[in-house]
């Protein structure tokens, strides 16, 4: 991590250079620039309640009229915000968990079963998934992108699976960018304070009447978090990306989007591993994980009239990381490689039948071929090194009319077929209700499944000495007690076979093993939800669950083989548990005046698990105990005179009892001044009530336990 050492001057430097850049040339621009900045209070809030949106069910439809658990971020909520990252947005959503674990790392989870990987969550970039199959989740610090060039956020909480297959269980976030039409012209950003460093450029262009297109690239260093006795980590972060994205009209019928992105980057990383050179020992490694890779999309989209559209889209995404185990005094470094490539193609038809139905049919082809390397001492090993899955996919989806304008039943339902479980379906039954244009009421019963990844089938890998025997003459109740973050209770039923002489403690390896007869995990979910709007400048959207889960994983105690001085502990990837989840979910929006608007959210929410058949020996992973069972945010938004804007935001965040991690609440400010319509300057504070403060330990994978820092931000953004 040498190499990052002087992040934090390369970030003022390169800040302070942006700004000088920025600063003169931005003080000649014009009034009447072609500046694309909206003021939020210039929307009513009946438009912003009637956003349209996609994801619910691959078509666009108003928001307030969706039979989903829906959230929508805008390019002004955005724009508004402190966030400079995707996890960081999506804080305020109700029924979003984020937690950041160090200052590359996030949990972002929704309604529980809080980890690093969250396998429950599908996450989308304008329709091709970023969720990693690998390790069921996301790297979110590998999939930043350009904010300013998002339109949208679209959150749906509970299942998804009908319409976008396995892993969409408890939600999906779908990132949508701008059209090319509307990012037209240059842009520029340079931002620099304690935390990280940001530059970011883009034009956009037209080519004729007919093609639109934008390019742009975005340059990060990101300083690292501190651990408990203020000693500075070495999990800071830089990265290098850009893209260009076109659209084109060829005719009044035929839409035509491609996108591009490359990315590369190179993140240290601090992790407690056991040592393969002395067993037993616990071995701090600090490294740097440099990664690359590139996507690229492609969608065509025709419509036949008559309601009838067709809508075509392939991409081909790659990502290569690469890891580097220090030896130190323990002997030579090591290295280990992941490399996962998927092309997708995926289409969809829409068409009414008769007056009453309207239909979304489609099919989908999914290759994911990937490879691991590692060399002989490397803690964790993939076999085979080399794989190559397919998954085939048919969905249809029904919006039937039963009482016009009024009342809907939507039945839909996805079918699958994976390498790892075979056929997978995923059915959906939802009833719409909207009395009156201000009052809206649903229901829905879904079935979801998440699919096993490729870790937890094939992989095998030495966890943190997380525990201790401190009496190897072990009994069934024998104390095992846990460290460092890791295992925090182990049930040491059956594990008496094998136990060498008492008397003495010896650390303890656990030894994970993906395997073969773990399958798909699965939730039956029963939702409800009510929105309204009684008064022009107010509204109000509540939404409750209960989840029904089963097969859930865990890790399931194997075998102990004692060895001179260590124990290894062999666990068994299962299915060994089930369990309830229930929460309700409270968002609200009231315009007080012209200039100053308020946002609200809410979140409580229950997951109980408990094992499958008794006499297993079966380690908890992760559920309530991960995720906070209260969350709350309270976000002020004011347009002051002269150009200045206000924003504020308080949230509050339950304990995490398991993982002892207290509640925290902490308050977010933007100040911002626009002397031109072209121009934008402001300061941006995050994490304002504490020097520091711990949000997450990850279960999996110890990452030391890290402390997000309070931060100060001054930004530029210069529209041309």
């Amino acid at each position: 991590m040498d190499n990052l050492l002087p992040v934090m001057v390369q970030r003022i430097i390169l800040g302070l250079v942006m700004c000088c850049v920025c600063l003169p040339v931005a003080a000649q621009a014009q009034e009447e620039s072609n500046a694309s900045q909206v003021d939020i209070t210039e929307l009513s809030l009946e438009t912003l309640v009637n956003l349209q949106v996609v994801t619910a069910c691959r078509a666009k439809k108003a928001l307030f009229k969706t039979a989903s658990a829906g959230y929508v971020i805008t390019s002004e909520d955005i724009r508004r915000s402190s966030a400079t990252t995707i996890p960081d947005l999506l804080r305020t959503v109700p029924g979003v968990n984020v937690a950041q674990i160090n200052a590359n790392s996030w949990s972002v989870s929704v309604r529980g079963f809080g980890q690093r990987f969250s396998g429950k969550l599908l996450v989308l970039k304008d329709g091709m998934t970023i969720y990693t199959p690998t390790f069921s989740g996301v790297y979110w610090d590998i999939r930043d992108t350009m904010l300013e060039d998002v339109d949208r956020i679209e959150i749906i909480r509970g299942p998804g699976g009908a319409v976008w297959g396995a892993n969409a269980v408890n939600g999906i976030i779908n990132i949508i960018t701008k059209n090319a039409a509307d990012t037209q012209g240059g842009l520029v950003v340079a931002a620099g304070g304690t935390e990280e460093g940001i530059s970011e450029v883009r034009y956009g262009g037209t080519v004729g009447d007919d093609l639109s297109y934008r390019i742009w690239g975005k340059g990060a260093l990101r300083d690292a978090s501190v651990h408990d006795d203020g000693s500075r980590g070495q999990d800071g972060w830089s990265s290098l990306r850009g893209g260009l994205r076109a659209d084109m009209t060829p005719t009044d019928n035929d839409r035509v989007t491609v996108t591009a992105d490359i990315f590369s980057g190179r993140v240290g990383q601090n992790t407690w591993i056991p040592s393969p050179y002395a067993p037993g020992s616990l071995y701090l490694d600090e490294y740097d994980a440099p990664y690359w890779g590139g996507n690229i999309l492609t969608r065509l989209e025709h419509d036949f009239g008559r309601d009838v559209n067709l809508a075509v889209q392939v991409f081909f995404d790659a990502v290569e990381l690469k890891r580097r185990f220090q030896g130190g005094v323990y002997g030579p470094d090591q290295t280990s490689t992941e490399g996962t490539y998927t092309l997708d193609f995926d289409s969809q038809i829409h068409f009414p039948i008769g007056s009453r139905h309207d239909v979304i049919a489609g099919i989908g082809y999914r290759s994911i071929w990937d490879k691991f390397t590692s060399e002989p001492y490397w803690s964790a090993t993939m076999s085979p090194s080399h794989l190559q899955r397919s998954i085939y996919s048919a969905f249809v989806h029904d919006t039937i009319t039963l009482w016009e304008d009024r009342l809907a039943l939507i039945l839909g339902c996805k079918l699958e077929h994976n390498d790892y479980t075979g056929f997978e379906v995923q059915p959906s039954a939802r009833l719409l209700w909207t009395p009156s244009e201000r009052h809206t009421l649903w229901a829905a019963v879904s079935r979801a499944v998440r699919t096993p990844s490729r870790a937890e089938r094939d992989q095998l890998y030495l966890r943190e000495p997380a525990m201790a025997i401190t009496n190897v003459n072990l009994s069934p109740t024998a104390a095992l007690i846990g460290a460092a973050g890791g295992v925090r209770t182990l049930l040491a039923t059956g594990l008496a076979s094998g136990a060498g002489a008492g008397g003495y403690s010896i650390p303890v390896i656990p030894v994970v093993q993906g395997s073969d007869d773990f399958v798909s995990e699965e939730l039956v979910a029963i939702e409800m939800g009510y929105r309204m709007q009684p008064v022009d400048r107010f509204s109000l959207d509540i939404a409750g669950f209960v989840n029904f889960y089963d097969k859930l994983m865990v890790m399931e105690a194997d075998n102990l083989v004692l060895g001179p001085g260590y124990a290894l502990f062999g666990l068994k990837v299962s299915n060994g548990r089930k369990g309830t989840g229930y929460g309700v979910e409270l968002s609200a929006r009231w315009e007080a005046t012209d200039w100053w608007r308020l946002d609200a959210s809410y979140s409580y929410q229950h997951v109980d698990t408990w094992q499958r058949s008794a006499g297993r020996n079966l380690l908890p992973m992760g559920g309530t105990e991960d995720s906070p069972e209260s969350t709350a945010s309270l976000q002020s938004h004011m347009d002051l005179p002269s150009g200045i804007e206000l924003d504020v935001t308080g949230r509050y965040t339950d304990e995490l009892a398991s993982l002892e991690v207290d509640s925290y609440l902490e308050m977010d400010a933007r100040l911002a001044w626009s002397p031109y319509e072209a121009l934008e300057i402001a300061l941006i504070g995050r994490n304002l009530l504490h020097n520091h403060h711990e949000e997450f330990k990850d279960r999996i994978v110890y990452l030391g336990d890290s402390q997000i820092e309070r931060s100060v931000l001054a930004k530029v953004t210069w529209r041309f």
